[in-house]
């Protein structure tokens, strides 16, 4: 159950097209709208146990473990059987992104400034093999420095062990980074990876199982700045992406 309280009103979360990245390096540096990301050097393949350790100092400010209520999301989460590809299930959140499109939600009654936020998210069950020449993946991962659902960063990881740093402004998609890689990340169905973004004011460093893979300078919104989730989808078939908790801790 969430600590915070819920919205007054729910905001249908808009879909787009997924453009491909374009002209960022292999490296995984790469420069959009005066948003910088650098690769560390050297990264260590140390993969320490699921704890969500960064969440443990201080008390959330916000904490969800998806069991009832679930109001204030936007979108609302609704039943399975009704066709909705943002619904509770078995005391987890699961996300269906449409093919070819994306998928956000977000809690936006929150304003966060420094903050460490955690999540744990499961990959699809099953996985049908990417075409190599293509590489068309599905995603999901974590919404920060959220204005709404048409407004937000994400980091994510990918089902073939990469990840990516995006924006989404007015419903556009912009990659900062794509396909980048850490050995840190658990790849294949069903992997579980735990999320860490810690936000300092315009810097969030960005982790996986307790191993930092990125730092980027972002824009962070100056008023409402909330958290959420993403899938995204780059194939023809359908995945569901599995989002066991969200929490984040303020920090001064």
């Amino acid at each position: 159950m969430k600590t915070a309280a819920p919205a007054a009103s729910a905001r249908p979360a808009p879909t787009g097209p997924e453009p491909r990245a374009a002209g960022v390096p292999a490296s995984g540096t790469a420069s959009l709208g005066g948003v910088t990301s650098q690769s560390p050097a050297g990264q260590t393949a140390v993969v320490p146990a699921p704890s969500l350790a960064g969440c443990k100092d201080g008390s959330p400010a916000f904490a969800e473990d998806f069991k009832p209520p679930q109001l204030g999301w936007t979108g609302g989460l609704g039943p399975r059987d009704s066709g909705s590809n943002a619904y509770v299930a078995d005391g987890h959140l699961v996300i269906k992104p449409p093919t070819k499109r994306s998928r956000t939600i977000i809690y936006p009654s929150l304003v966060l400034k420094s903050t460490v936020i955690c999540a744990m998210i499961v990959a699809p069950q099953q996985i049908v093999p990417a075409p190599e020449v293509t590489g068309q993946l599905t995603a999901g991962g974590v919404a920060f420095w959220a204005v709404n659902s048409a407004n937000l960063y994400t980091f994510e990881v990918a089902t073939d062990g990469t990840y990516n740093i995006a924006r989404l402004v007015d419903s556009n998609w912009s990659f900062i980074g794509s396909k980048l890689k850490s050995d840190a990340i658990r790849q294949g169905p069903g992997a579980k990876n735990e999320f860490e973004v810690r936000i300092k004011q315009n810097v969030a460093e960005l982790l996986v199982n307790g191993v930092k893979v990125q730092e980027i300078r972002g824009q962070p919104p100056t008023g409402i700045s909330t958290i959420g989730f993403v899938a995204r989808n780059y194939t023809e078939h359908d995945y569901e992406w599995q989002f066991l908790n969200l929490s984040a801790v303020e920090h001064p």
